[in-house]
């Protein structure tokens, strides 16, 4: 065996080490794209891909690239300079910039600048350019395939029905959209009534369900879009992977989204992320809202560079994903409660995937107004004055720490700022680039009026406290809180029968993961198995608790795949309680026992 290198993942593996590797590889392939391929097929396809591809062709496509000696040199895409430090090198078949370090093929330039660091699009894209088909096998692998195909089915005959649709044409009038933003996002609709895909595509039901096409009821069943404009939502190569459709009446929900399926997940797509590449490189910046036709208006208005996390606060995946394509990235918000609950979510959910250059602003609308309205009534300059009067990430974050202060005496506003300032230091731990913790710790402490060296301490004492969220597991099943969300997970309408003041499970940490479970399924459409059905280990996923969503998922499928999840759940309510009583009887003993060393002599 040689001692040749492979680079995976923009990293140099050994020989001796590629089939662990690979075997890796193999193991993401079938996470996320749900289609299995072989260990040996995989490992030559990438190899033969690499061997083939003309590093100075890939790079030549996004940067201008100027000889100079051996190599090539350019801007570097990666990080903002003046003077040319990015070289090619088209011999040995990779590039390296002498200003941030960024390195790699043309495999990884394509994963970085393209794909949004999908690994497994980003193999596809260059398999594309070199005129290759990604080798494919086994039945998930088909199942993908006809997932896709009839997925653009859906899209063509969701586009012809509009033409032919004179209320929906109206309507699309009536909000102010133009052809030519109609056509950049292939937007259609379907027609009302329950049953209107056509026969052909209706041939194969079960097929449909998985695509998210239709919903089942008792031994029928019918359309899960009726009524509504269509938004095709397309992975970065541009295949349709699922649907975002607005009611053109008052029916409820007003946007609804595909469920869950083999080829797409609410909490990793961001809507119109492939139209907006562009734009947010030139621009350098992405402007971010909650729907879809907020992006498309936006887009219409000359902002190219907007994209929408379709109605959900942005998930971790989401950032992620949305960071690799600017450093400026613009959050804007409805205005009002709304709206800044929203703001909250994305906060947490975008902080801990920030790196030290970027760049985030919160922009919050006048009461009443998302930037729909606002661009079509104020127009485009003032929305561009909007985003330049729009708070930094510390201003916005240090605004927070007084947010439940309005009308309080000192004590009490200390006493809620504390809290607050608490939630605000595990969000900043959760961040890995040492420069932006620091400016944020010292925006925070400058704003509470005590000394950088006391917050961080206090930053110290929240992050051992909180720990690694996406790593925290239970370490037994016997936990309360496991079998609470395995439970869940299993059944999620369980949650009518929590009362409102109900004893939560475990330590501090994990009570709060208990309220926030219980809290999403509270507000969740889906909580009683309807349309939009609520997904406890997907919640957790998206909060950041990946390794636990991990462990509930598996074992709720495994344990209860034939059986009921009541029955311990009810054995489970009826634990937490007898412990709640147990505990506080304790204290209370506790107290009383301290109560005639509190008497003063003669009392």
């Amino acid at each position: 065996m040689g001692a040749g290198v492979e680079t995976i993942f923009g990293q140099k593996i050994y020989e001796p080490f590629c089939n662990l590797n690979v075997f890796r590889l193999q193991c993401f392939y079938e996470y996320f794209s749900g289609q299995k391929i072989g260990m040996a097929d995989l490992r030559e396809f990438t190899r033969e891909l690499r061997a083939a591809a003309d590093i100075a062709e890939v790079v030549g496509e996004r940067v201008a690239l100027q000889k100079r000696g051996a190599n090539l040199f350019g801007l570097c895409p990666f990080h903002a300079e003046k003077t040319p430090s990015f070289s090619v090198n088209s011999a040995k078949g990779f590039y390296h910039c002498f200003g941030c370090g960024a390195n790699g093929d043309a495999l990884n330039f394509i994963i970085q600048t393209e794909t949004g660091g999908d690994f497994l699009q980003g193999v596809e894209s260059l398999a594309r350019r070199l005129g290759r088909t990604m080798p494919r096998g086994g039945k998930e692998s088909e199942l993908s395939e006809k997932l896709g195909a009839l997925l653009e089915r859906a899209r063509a005959h969701y586009c012809r029905v509009l033409e032919e649709s004179p209320a929906a044409l109206e309507y699309i009038k009536k909000r102010g959209l133009q052809n030519d933003a109609v056509a950049r996002f292939e937007i259609g609709y379907a027609a009302d009534g329950w049953e209107n895909l056509p026969a052909s595509m209706r041939e194969n039901p079960a097929l449909l369900e998985q695509a998210g096409l239709r919903r089942k009821k008792d031994s029928g069943g019918y359309d899960y879009f009726r009524n509504r404009l269509m938004f095709p939502i397309t992975e970065s190569g541009g295949r349709v992977i699922g649907f975002g459709g607005r009611a053109l009446d008052n029916s409820e929900p007003k946007y609804l989204n595909s469920p869950d399926t083999p080829v797409f997940s609410k909490k990793r797509v961001v809507f119109g992320l492939p139209l907006a590449r562009e734009a947010a490189r030139e621009k350098k910046r992405v402007i971010v809202v909650e729907g879809y036709m907020d992006a498309v208006m936006l887009s219409q208005a000359g902002f190219a560079e907007s994209v929408a996390v379709m109605g959900t606060a942005l998930s971790p995946q989401q950032a992620q994903r949305i960071g690799r394509m600017a450093d400026n990235i613009v959050l804007a918000f409805d205005g009002d409660d709304a709206g800044q609950n929203a703001a909250w979510r994305s906060l947490t959910g975008i902080l801990p995937a920030l790196k030290d250059g970027m760049g985030v602003s919160f922009l919050f609308l006048p009461e009443g107004e998302d930037p729909d309205s606002f661009v079509q009534k104020h127009g485009a300059d003032s929305f561009e004055t909007a985003i330049g009067r729009a708070a930094s990430l510390g201003d916005y974050m240090a605004a927070r720490l007084w947010k439940n202060t309005a009308g309080e005496n000192t004590e009490a506003r200390a006493s809620a700022a504390l809290a607050e300032g608490e939630k605000l230091i595990r969000l900043i731990n959760a961040n890995r680039a040492p420069f932006m913790r620091e400016v944020l710790s010292r925006r925070l402490a400058e704003e509470a009026k005590i000394t950088p060296e006391s917050f961080h301490r206090a930053a110290a004492r929240g992050g051992a406290k909180m720990g690694n969220k996406s790593r925290l597991k239970m370490n037994s099943e016997s936990s309360v809180l496991y079998n609470f969300l395995c439970c869940l997970a299993a059944r999620p309408s369980l949650i009518k029968s929590i009362a409102e003041n109900s004893p939560l499970p475990g330590n501090e940490i994990e009570s709060e993961i208990a309220a926030a479970v219980i809290h999403y399924l509270r507000r969740h459409p889906g909580a009683d198995g309807e349309e939009g059905e609520a997904d406890v280990a997907a919640y957790l996923h998206g909060e950041g608790y990946e390794t636990l969503a991990r462990q509930v998922r598996g074992t709720a499928r495994l344990r209860y795949v034939a059986g009921d999840p009541e029955a311990d759940f009810l054995l489970l309510a009826k634990r937490l309680a007898d412990e709640h009583e147990k505990r506080t009887g304790a204290r209370r003993q506790k107290f009383l026992a301290q109560i005639p060393a509190m008497r003063e002599p003669g009392d």
